[in-house]
């Protein structure tokens, strides 16, 4: 099928943030086409841990943007007239030993003045919440602001209410060039053919450093594969997600318990690893740490497994930018893509059409990359 069709905005990928700009530009009313190479929810969004999270994450600047972007979802159920599977969750991330909670004790409060959202739970607070948690944790560090939704049913939303609104969304289309006419981009070309526009945005996930090749700059990503376990539906059995932020060899785990009962369960941290193949190592390291930190899950029976690749810039900030010589080009790559994604959706969708008080692109800018930086992926990393 070749065809060339006219359009405003041609959005590379459809993934979370490919989506949520797609419809926050159709709503600013730019004619807009998605592009996604592969399936719906094929690719990061498809195979996610689903936390939105703000937590931990530093600097401060960075946690408090997560706290602005989690707070947004909030009304954004009535919004896309759907059903997001949205859940006020908090979270907590579990503290071993008595060492550890008096380290904590000395430490939280300048974090809280930061701008952090933390309160140390001491253990008896902690199994008030969370009865699970066995009485080897001392306590745990709880924030009450992260949130979970069901991505598959968010993505869905959001391009549902980008085609009620005129755009179009194409899957199995690979993106194969640019083209620039008068010094900006005026095209992208793909093996279907060719969409004319005069602006593009790349949220292509872990193709974008194949996309800024073709676009002559570097987008510096590491890709870091993750994964998950589902167990069977079991009555509720927690109330926040739940984490061990320890280093996955050290006994770090990850756990949450859905709308249905299911209990999600990860992570493995592998590094410079793309493909997206479930592992018997790490199906069982995920399911011994677990299990050795929670007992109780011992009786519980694992139905599924999956694997996810993480995109993560080398600074572990988000990359929301301009490319250098493509005027009308902007990439996006990132990793807690579903934590930001409404808050980054409104913002690129002002920055296209000239209202844009945000500074982001400033701030997040591939400009930031002039020098070499080594690559810093924490072990608090989600797969959000």
């Amino acid at each position: 099928m070749n065809h060339a069709s006219q359009c405003d905005l041609v959005v590379v990928g459809g993934g979370v943030i490919g989506a949520s700009v797609a419809y926050h530009c159709a709503r600013k009313g730019l004619r807009t086409v998605v592009l996604e190479r592969g399936e719906p929810l094929g690719g990061t969004t498809g195979a996610t841990f689903a936390w939105l999270g703000a937590h931990l994450k530093k600097p401060a600047r960075y946690n408090r943007l997560n706290q602005e972007a989690i707070a947004l979802y909030a009304g954004l159920e009535a919004e896309l007239e759907a059903d997001l599977e949205y859940a006020a969750l908090g979270s907590v991330i579990l503290v071993r030993s008595e060492a550890e909670m008096d380290r904590w004790s000395q430490e939280i409060d300048g974090l809280r003045q930061q701008g952090f959202r933390l309160e140390l739970w001491d253990g008896a607070r902690l199994r008030e919440r969370e009865p699970i948690v066995p009485a080897s944790f001392a306590g745990g560090i709880h924030c009450p602001v992260d949130v979970e939704v069901n991505p598959f049913r968010l993505v869905t939303a959001y391009l549902a209410a980008a085609r009620r609104l005129g755009a179009e969304v194409h899957h199995g289309v690979k993106v194969t060039g640019f083209q620039r006419e008068a010094g900006r981009v005026s095209a992208v070309v793909t093996e279907r053919g060719t969409w004319r526009a005069g602006r593009v945005v790349c949220a292509a996930g872990i193709d974008s450093d194949r996309i800024g090749e073709m676009l002559g700059v570097e987008v510096p990503i590491v890709k870091v594969k993750g994964q998950v376990l589902v167990s069977e539906r079991r009555p509720r059995m927690l109330n926040s997600f739940l984490a061990l932020t320890t280093a996955v060899e050290d006994g770090g785990f990850m756990l949450k318990q859905v709308r249905s009962g299911n209990l999600v369960i990860g992570y493995t941290q592998e590094d410079g690893i793309a493909d997206r193949a479930s592992t018997w190592h790490g199906i069982l390291s995920v399911g011994r740490n677990a299990v050795r930190g929670l007992p109780t899950l011992r009786d519980v029976n694992v139905i599924r497994a999956f694997a996810g690749v993480r995109v993560v810039p080398r600074d572990s900030l988000p990359i929301i930018s301009e490319v250098p010589g493509w005027p009308g080009v902007v990439v996006l790559a990132m990793h807690s893509g579903l934590t930001l994604s409404v808050l980054v959706g409104r913002v690129v969708a002002g920055h296209l059409t000239g209202a844009d008080p945000s500074g982001l692109f400033q701030e997040f800018g591939l400009a930031r990359f002039g020098t070499p930086i080594e690559a810093k992926v924490t072990a608090f990393g989600g797969m959000a």
